[in-house]
């Protein structure tokens, strides 16, 4: 397996799905070995993990790590290489690995796209330079994707993605949801106290989102949205979790509006405070403008029994209306979030229990999915699509 780096000082949806999932095959016998790159820290469980690169490396060195490192691996014997992104794939399949290894690659989102958003939202923007960074990243999927055997996606919507963007058949692509780790994410059993430990208010409407903070995250509209919000629940508090280049843009954003009693932010979210944040607040919040390939945190979330409203973009519907078709808000504007989160807070009997939320989450538990991939990877092996 490959991927970006292993969860620890960055803990996005991809690090976590890829590290969970590499500790579940190990747990279940399988010999696993994954190329990351970056620091990795303690890992038990009989899993093999392995950094090809300093995080500080470019994308060129870090292509021609995962290509030592996979060519390094298959000497031992491999018999199947999972990617999880673009980059290391194309550096493994090209001169990395013999041609008779099965490649099943796992897509989270198109890296050219994800990049073309980011790059227009820096200061000093220029447009051929983002337009050549596109062309080389658009140049390394298509490199990589063609190599792959078989493809794993989240949601239908991320299948759709892969199609559009990179041209993949659809009878190459299965579709397999992510998973969630039912033990650590869990109810409290006091909510209360959870809060007094936490620090939190007892008496106010808690709302959380944890997101990397970049534009697309949505994160600029909820805090608009949080201005009208307080007009109607003027005591509601809305935490943001995360990390990410758009925060001193979000800060004065608060300030401008007069919401320094209303938003906090809390910055990097350790894991073992995590679950207790989730199942401290009253209501969770996905507010995605764009790419929201299939979205882990909504899944913690209702596996600590919080409700989670979240906008009609990418997997996130595929996800919610499941549970509750009217978690979804109308559109993606702040006004679509605005109304829909005072009709949780103000009257919120339509929302689904704790208890609910808990039972739709168990759909994803990790035991459930993990077979479905390694069925995906028996079939690869055995040459089948």
């Amino acid at each position: 397996m490959s991927g970006m780096e292993w969860p620890g000082r960055v803990h996005g949806g991809l690090q976590v799905y890829f590290a969970e999932l590499a500790r579940r095959l190990a747990q279940r016998q399988h010999r696993v070995t994954a190329l990351v790159h970056g620091e990795v820290g303690v890992v038990a469980g009989g899993l093999r993990v392995v950094s090809c690169a300093p995080e500080t490396a470019g994308p060129f060195r870090r292509a021609l790590a995962f290509r030592r490192a996979a060519r390094a691996i298959s000497d031992d014997g491999i018999d199947l290489y999972n990617p999880h992104f673009a980059l290391s794939a194309l550096g493994a399949v090209y001169g990395g690995l013999p041609r008779a290894v099965p490649v099943v690659c796992h897509f989270h989102g198109p890296w050219a796209e994800e990049g073309w958003i980011e790059d227009g939202a820096r200061p000093g923007w220029h447009r051929p330079v983002a337009l050549g960074r596109y062309a080389v990243k658009k140049l390394v999927e298509r490199l990589a994707y063609r190599r792959c055997d078989r493809f794993v996606v989240l949601s239908d919507s991320s299948a759709r993605l892969l199609r559009a963007t990179c041209g993949v058949s659809r009878d190459r692509i299965a579709v397999i949801p992510g998973g969630v780790d039912l033990e650590r994410f869990r109810p409290a059993d006091d909510i209360r106290e959870v809060r007094r430990r936490l620090g939190l208010p007892d008496g106010r409407p808690l709302l959380l989102t944890v997101r990397r903070l970049v534009p697309r995250m949505g994160l600029d509209g909820l805090i608009g949205a949080m201005a009208d919000v307080v007009r109607r629940t003027p005591e509601a508090l809305l935490l943001i979790g995360g990390e990410g280049p758009a925060r001193g843009a979000l800060e004065r954003r608060v300030a401008a509006l007069g919401l320094g009693a209303t938003v906090r932010f809390l910055g990097r979210v350790p894991d073992d405070r995590l679950a207790a944040l989730l199942a401290a607040a009253d209501l969770a919040v996905v507010p995605s403008t764009a790419l929201e390939g299939f979205g882990l945190a909504t899944l913690e979330a209702l596996a600590c029994g919080t409700p989670v409203v979240g906008t009609p973009v990418g997997a996130t519907p595929e996800v919610l209306s499941g549970l509750e078709p009217r978690l979804v808000c109308d559109d993606a504007s702040a006004e679509a979030l605005s109304a829909k989160l005072a009709e949780a807070l103000g009257a919120p009997a339509w929302l689904p229990s704790r208890a609910a939320c808990r039972a739709y989450a168990g759909r994803y538990d990790w035991d459930r999915i993990v077979p479905r991939v390694e069925a995906v990877f028996r079939d690869a092996r055995r040459g089948t699509a």
